[in-house]
């Protein structure tokens, strides 16, 4: 008989409880209290009102020791996570104060404070402040680049990043801070109460060790323990309760109705009427810090100029500097030698998709036009708009990992005439889809482009997937240094 993840868990549990017993018998039960006797001694403590006023004043205790680390923490991490000095600054003084025990805060505070009042807040606070700062730095640090880079382009600002991008990332970070520091909030509760409290778990503990009550010592740790796994499984019940209140929300959003006028303004600002600046590279050179501290020159006296309405496909092998060219004119890299001209705002196709992960495909889509300026409802119909002229009309509420790629470049392209842009680059576009695939999303690329009509740039392994029209000039990067070539 197979068994399954619960069966496993009721076996360990079993095992548990059995070398408990075993223990309890060989050593005695005056020292070691059998399981049966531990649980009813438990229970009788919960029963008794008087110990549920201490195990209340303990919790409160722990919340709000832990709610003003956690809140600190947060912005604290946020800071030094953001600012490379203020990391260096910070994180010598915070590993310090985590590896001081809760003994070694309550003696003090006590000493300065006297017994009881907020002593014990005061040391949940300092004991779960560094773990939480700790966490918070490493889940900034570990911040995606290339969604990052998405946000600067369609979302540029601060604001911005740390709200689509920052704070979603840090989700996960911020969960285990609240599962770790919570467990670890109570157990320095305990510690403080037992030399600093008259009241609490803490103080119960001291008075049955004083008195020899290892029946009652062994209740309280049991108590404690199923505390702790209770309020694991409780946020983690919390955290998918969240998950599924947005779904929710999601589904009825569908039910918004967007009336032809709601997409109309923005449907007029994208149909462009005035004449586009061009993009123009002038003498461009570039060069990496490569190993060993000496320049590798990457990009000699690149020198191209693309017109309103054109598409400049540019090819070349790999690593030659395609993507070194795209993210020198997108902004990402700072120019050495040379000028770049480009006419702002700018939107982009990315090689790997960079859609937001956490949010819908539409919600990917109204980031461009809801930091441009434009109302919620207005924004969030015109991306209605785009979604239906790329194909994805009846996708627009799925998350990006219910996507096929096709349907991910679909959204990418979206999302780029979104940012209602006067000039468009293109980063391997359409890499890893099927020919067929292929050319249905260039078609669809050129017949908005015949509503949007700005300069292009398109770089690409495959020149030949790109289909020659009127409108497309054809480049190479060759060479090291690469120079760029008129095929």
């Amino acid at each position: 008989m197979k068994i399954n993840k619960t069966g496993f868990t009721l076996l360990g549990i079993l095992f548990l409880f059995s070398v408990w017993e075993a223990a309890s018998i060989l050593i005695g039960a005056f020292i070691i209290p059998p399981p049966w006797v531990t649980i009813t001694d438990t229970v009788s403590i919960l029963a008794n009102p008087s110990f549920r006023i201490e195990i209340a004043r303990t919790l409160c205790r722990v919340f709000f020791g832990f709610s003003a680390a956690f809140v600190l923490g947060i912005l604290t991490g946020l800071f030094a996570g953001l600012f490379r000095n203020a990391e260096y600054f910070l994180r010598p003084v915070v590993t310090f104060f985590q590896g001081i025990p809760p003994i070694l805060w309550a003696i003090p505070l006590i000493l300065v404070l006297g017994i009881g009042g907020l002593s014990p807040v005061i040391v949940i606070a300092l004991i779960c402040y560094p773990l939480i700062v700790l966490n918070i730095i490493e889940g900034v640090k570990s911040e995606p680049a290339g969604l990052r880079e998405m946000l600067s382009v369609f979302a540029p600002g601060t604001k911005a990043r740390i709200k689509e991008n920052l704070l979603p990332h840090l989700r996960p970070f911020i969960t285990a801070a609240l599962k770790i520091g919570i467990i670890l909030g109570v157990k320095a509760s305990v510690v403080a109460e037992y030399f600093g409290a008259n009241d609490g778990i803490g103080f119960q503990v001291q008075a049955a060790y004083s008195a020899f009550k290892v029946r009652t010592l062994f209740a309280w740790a049991f108590f404690l323990i199923v505390f702790i796994l209770f309020t694991d499984r409780l946020l983690q019940q919390a955290d998918g309760f969240l998950i599924y209140l947005k779904r929710r929300y999601t589904i009825h959003r569908k039910k918004l109705y967007c009336a032809q006028k709601d997409i109309g303004k923005l449907k007029d600002i994208f149909i462009k009427h005035d004449k586009a600046e061009s993009i123009a590279i002038r003498d461009l050179s570039f060069s990496y810090k490569a190993d060993g501290g000496h320049d590798a020159s990457v990009l000699h006296n690149v020198d191209i100029t693309v017109p309103e309405g054109q598409i400049a496909v540019i090819s070349g092998d790999s690593g030659v500097g395609k993507t070194t060219l795209l993210n020198l004119i997108a902004g990402f890299l700072t120019t050495e030698t040379g000028t770049i001209t480009v006419p702002k705002p700018i939107g982009i196709v990315f090689q790997d998709d960079r859609l937001l992960p956490w949010k819908t495909v539409i919600d990917n889509t109204v980031i461009p036009l809801y930091y441009s300026g434009f109302g919620k409802k207005e924004s969030f119909c015109f991306a209605r708009y785009l979604l239906k002229e790329t194909g994805l009309e009846d996708n627009e509420f799925k998350y990006p990992d219910e996507l096929s790629g096709g349907m991910k470049k679909r959204a990418g392209l979206a999302r780029c005439f979104a940012r209602i842009p006067n000039a468009i680059l293109l980063d391997e576009p359409f890499t890893g889809l099927h020919s067929e695939a292929r050319k249905l999303l260039w078609k669809k690329l050129y017949e908005m482009l015949s509503l949007r009509d700005v300069p292009v740039i398109v770089v690409t392994h495959y020149p030949g997937d790109v289909p020659s029209v009127r409108k497309c000039r054809f480049y190479a990067l060759e060479g090291r240094p690469a120079v760029l070539k008129k095929l």
